[in-house]
């Protein structure tokens, strides 16, 4: 995150900048259909639903001078993303999901990480590279056709076995989210409707009511595009409610590392808490040993990730109002270590580059059918910060701007 900053606006710039605004407001639209088909058998035991959703986004960047990374001047973002959704039952005991998605993006120079990311820009080493066919691809413009989900699940009470590509998140904290290790949503993310899938197997096993027991094994592939067990993870979870209180353990192998953790979340009177963390022992070529010690914490063979915060809602318009704090010991000290940090990224890591973050968040209903929210973030390795104001508008059912 960068300096805050106060800008001069020049009549060039504003008037630039309402334009682009005024295209937010043609393409800030996003949407999720009704099921438009449905068929179920007469015994009740196969069924099918479809489903469509789209969603149209815009955005204006003005980029400050930044040597070797891009010139000052102004970029943007155009972009839609249409899906295909399939549910249903092929048994009494077996269903399954299908998520098609159609990625036609004008993307800025700096990349669409983040607020701005989009499905076909999303990077992870859990998705096969085969399942997405790129058709257009001409400068800053492209077009994406790609399997975002297939899933089957077998409901073998009291187990359950879930087969294919399918979102992964053992987080239970909101802004900082240090166990979501399969694809990750920034903290900043706009869109967070459909997280991506990964190629994994999973066993869940409940043998109580409060009690799960899940073992995922995920595929991952290497930077050849083949199979690796490098980049491949297996995670086994315990979860239990002890006192109103959701306790968790994992542990197990991830790409580049292999970690043990938990988490907690639950009420203490008013005021909801959760935490989450982990223990990272960083093993790039899964061969079981320790990478060698760096010079100083970044890139630490062994660190530590934590993050936990305290929320609570108001009876007034429904506010809510949240605070969240996050922990890493191989984040970089100083500010001129980030370039350093930034190299030591392990996958599918997040690129927060300091050592403790701070966040609030907040929302309330202005009116029934629109929405503020609000965040801001802080760096306090360098004090750097980033604020974030949102607006979310009901056009129709089922229809949001």
């Amino acid at each position: 995150m960068g300096k805050w900053r106060v800008m001069k606006c020049r009549g060039k710039v504003l008037r630039r900048a309402l334009s682009y605004l005024l295209l937010l407001g043609v393409l800030g639209l996003p949407g999720r259909a009704g099921a438009f088909y449905e068929l179920e058998s007469e015994e009740g035991d196969r069924s099918l639903e479809a489903a469509g959703a789209f969603r149209l986004s815009g955005a204006w960047l003005h980029l400050p001078d930044v040597p070797l990374i891009y010139k000052d001047g102004d970029d943007g973002l155009a972009a839609l993303v249409g899906r295909l959704l399939l549910s249903g039952d092929l048994h009494e005991k077996v269903g399954y999901e299908l998520n098609v998605y159609l990625d036609l993006a004008r993307s800025p120079s700096v990349g669409t990480t983040g607020a701005v990311s989009t499905v076909g820009s999303s990077a992870t080493p859990y998705r096969a590279p085969y399942l997405a066919w790129r058709f257009w691809e001409d400068g800053s413009v492209g077009g994406q056709l790609g399997l975002d989900r297939l899933t089957f699940t077998a409901r073998l009470d009291p187990v359950v076995i879930t087969a294919g590509r399918f979102p992964v998140n053992f987080s239970v904290t909101n802004m900082f989210t240090p166990n979501d290790v399969f694809a990750p949503f920034s903290a900043t993310s706009i869109n967070k409707i459909y997280k991506p899938g990964v190629d994994a197997v999973r066993v869940g096993w409940a043998p109580g009511e409060f009690t799960q027991i899940t073992l995922v094994g995920v595929l991952g592939w290497d930077k050849q595009d083949e199979p690796a067990w490098s980049r491949s993870a297996v995670l086994l979870r315990a979860s239990t409610v002890v006192w109103n209180q959701q306790l968790s353990l994992l542990g197990g192998r991830v790409a580049g590392r292999w970690l043990v953790g938990a988490s907690l979340q639950g009420e203490a009177g008013p005021f909801g808490l959760r935490a989450e963390g982990h223990v990272g022992f960083r093993d790039d070529d899964g061969d079981g040993t320790l990478d060698p010690d760096r010079d100083g914490n970044v890139g630490a063979p062994i660190h530590v990730k934590v993050a936990a915060g305290v929320d609570h809602r108001f009876s007034w318009r429904n506010a809510t109002l949240g605070f969240e704090a996050y922990y890493q010991s191989d984040g970089a000290s100083r500010s001129s270590r980030y370039i350093e940090r930034a190299g030591a990224l392990l996958p599918d890591e997040l690129p927060y580059m300091g050592q403790l973050y701070m966040g609030v968040s907040g929302g309330l209903e202005l009116l029934p059918i629109l929405n503020m929210g609000a965040m801001v973030l802080l760096n306090a390795t360098d004090f750097s910060g980033l604020a974030t104001l949102s607006l979310m508008y009901n056009i129709a059912d089922e229809a949001d701007a």
